[in-house]
């Protein structure tokens, strides 16, 4: 079995990591791997890495045209492999159009094209967490080709089905999952965890947001509830770690209205990490404050070491944050309904905090393991290859 994992972006996030770590899982079990994707990006940089791997560069604005050079590009790339595992990103905009109007570049436009052109019988395989209303449903299926789309979330699922239409023999689901076995509580970690992520001795609760900076991330909203949650819980605390993403400085903004909010000695930033167990680690609470997710891998990552959580009410996000017993869901946006369960957080003290943190660890081992998830979408692979 030959499989392709198309990652269209440069940037670096959990969807990334998966694919490079799922790219290992295949090759290390007798399937033959193709990473298709931007040059120079951050999943180009982990394939080279990777031992047997076919790798296929492009330049990542040159396809937004669909050249015939494009067009014959991906259909190489594309030519031996029995499925193409394509994260489902948003469109990319053209000039000064509508995203969502003919002026946008999608990646399954292209994929299609190629597989059309060179009369391919691999199966497009759309995998996608997060649901857009405004969306086309060309983004996840495409009919004129052998296609199929597999949710992470059971939310995502079910919109597929019951809003996209999609009939049910051309969608399906699986839990994407997170490494159980590297992220877990280590108490001899923790010693250095205090040292990259000082907080004052008397903070309680440390919350933790792990993330790019972006608008769909909501870490506007996620500051302006930490001063409503400092002006009840003087002593709680915000570490924030992340880096600008695709929408410029927000940053310096989220920086500002620390300062502006008067609650510079509650809060901290700190750049990327590739080690994040040791934020988490340093943490009490893992907040998502996001308003576009899908199942966000820091959720399960956080769960996994046995902290509470917080989160948007959206998409997946409540598969893993089962209010009042792993932690608290809040409404995107609203940032009263983001302070209000962070304050339910502070007031369950302790033991109430370490009460949430187990349980969530104990459902992310029961249904979200990665290591018991890859093989599912082995096993989803060969039933693709073989209909």
């Amino acid at each position: 079995m030959h499989i392709c994992f198309l990652e269209d972006t440069k940037l670096e996030g959990g969807t990334q990591i998966w694919d490079i770590e799922c790219a290992q899982y295949m090759m290390n079990n007798g399937c033959s791997v193709t990473i298709l994707t931007p040059e120079g990006g951050f999943v180009a940089q982990e394939a080279q890495k990777l031992s047997g791997v076919r790798l296929v560069t492009y330049d990542y604005n040159g396809v937004e045209t669909q050249s015939d050079e494009s067009i014959a590009l991906w259909k190489d790339a594309l030519t031996p492999c029995d499925v193409v595992v394509m994260t489902c990103h948003p469109p990319r905009v053209k000039g000064e159009l509508n995203k969502y109007d003919d002026g946008f570049f999608h990646v399954s436009q292209l994929a299609a094209k190629a597989i059309k052109a060179g009369g391919l019988k691999c199966t497009l395989l759309a995998k996608t967490g997060s649901i857009v209303k405004e969306y086309k449903k060309e983004f996840y299926h495409q009919p004129d080709i052998k296609s199929k789309v597999v949710a992470i979330t059971k939310f995502t699922f079910n919109y597929l089905r019951d809003d996209y239409k999609i009939p049910e023999d051309a969608s399906c689901f699986c839990y994407q999952g997170t490494d159980v076995k590297r992220f877990f509580s280590e108490p001899l970690r923790l010693e250095e965890a205090k040292k990259r992520y000082p907080t004052p001795p008397d903070a309680f609760p440390i919350f933790g947001c792990v993330g790019a900076y972006e608008k769909r991330k909501g870490q506007d909203a996620l500051v302006d509830a930490m001063v409503k949650v400092v002006a009840k819980y003087p002593n709680a605390f915000l570490t924030i770690v992340g880096q600008n993403g695709r929408d410029g400085d927000i940053e310096t903004k989220l920086k500002d209205a620390v300062k502006d909010g008067g609650i510079e000695k509650n809060v901290s930033f700190y750049p990327f990490t590739k080690e994040p167990m040791y934020i988490y680690e340093a943490i009490d609470v893992v907040v998502v404050s996001s308003l576009m997710e899908g199942l966000p891998n820091v959720l399960l990552e956080g769960a996994a070491m046995k902290k509470a959580l917080v989160s948007t009410n959206i998409a997946g996000c409540p598969e893993c944050v089962i209010d009042d017993k792993t932690g608290y869901l809040c409404e995107p946006g609203n940032v009263d309904s983001l302070a209000d369960s962070m304050i339910k957080i502070c007031a369950a003290g302790p033991e109430g905090v370490k009460k949430l943190g187990e349980a969530g660890c104990q459902h992310v081992n029961d249904t979200m393991d990665k290591n018991t998830q890859f093989p599912e979408f082995k096993k989803l692979f060969e039933t693709l290859m073989q209909s």
